[in-house]
């Protein structure tokens, strides 16, 4: 029905998803990995992905923001346009290469290194107890994390403090109305996915700026 339109690779793959070294991943990715070399992408498209892993300045933060990005384009070809950049860029995303991700409130954001992402952010910070790849995690049962929990877990792979602003970006934490006010205090904050408790009601005030809220909602407070 579909071998007309999809490249259908010949192969099983029994995966284990809690085992990011299984050998069928293995194979996974070396198929994915020479159907990539054989497609054709567009001029740009290539340069920029042969030349984004010099672009990792901060090897703990693989992450450039537009303006940055536009810049290292530059580079490489001085004449390109941003609406045009924006449409290679998403191709780019689309086969994988980079993640492009558009922030409403600031600069876009480049990922130029997805398996860090993956790997030492999302994994450590989501990651139940199946998942024994991961010695530091973030603890569920948890309603507020201090700055020592995230750089506990994160300092090793991550610039933390750049980190702690791209998750808020994601909106995978929020800081707690709780924060100490105080410079050099650890602030607090809360990991909506990480709840299991509900939501402090503090956090669930009502903010013309923000009508859709993450997490867990006393019913009783509605």
């Amino acid at each position: 029905m579909f071998g007309k339109y999809l490249n259908i690779v010949d192969e099983t793959y029994l995966l284990n998803c809690h085992d990011s070294r299984h050998k069928d991943i293995y194979r996974l990715r070396k198929s994915l990995s020479n159907a990539k070399r054989e497609e054709k992408i567009p001029k740009l498209c290539a340069k920029i992905a042969d030349s984004k892993n010099k672009w990792q300045i901060n090897e703990k933060f693989p992450i450039l923001y537009w303006h940055a990005y536009v810049e290292q384009v530059k580079e490489i070809d001085p004449l390109v346009e941003e609406d045009f950049l924006k449409t290679a860029t998403s191709y780019l995303d689309n086969i994988g290469e980079l993640l492009f991700i558009k922030n409403p409130n600031g600069d876009d954001i480049i990922v130029l290194n997805i398996q860090w992402l993956c790997s030492r952010v999302f994994g450590p910070m989501l990651a139940t107890d199946i998942f024994l790849q991961y010695n530091k995690k973030l603890r569920m049962n948890k309603t507020f994390y201090s700055r020592s929990d995230i750089d506990e877990v994160f300092s090793e792979f991550a610039d933390t403090e750049l980190l702690l602003n791209l998750l808020k970006i994601f909106e995978l934490v929020f800081e707690a109305d709780n924060s100490p006010s105080v410079p050099g205090s650890d602030v607090q904050f809360i990991a909506p996915a990480l709840l299991v408790e509900n939501m402090p009601e503090s956090q669930w005030r009502k903010d013309s700026s923000k009508q859709i809220y993450f997490g867990r909602q006393n019913p009783m407070s509605r």
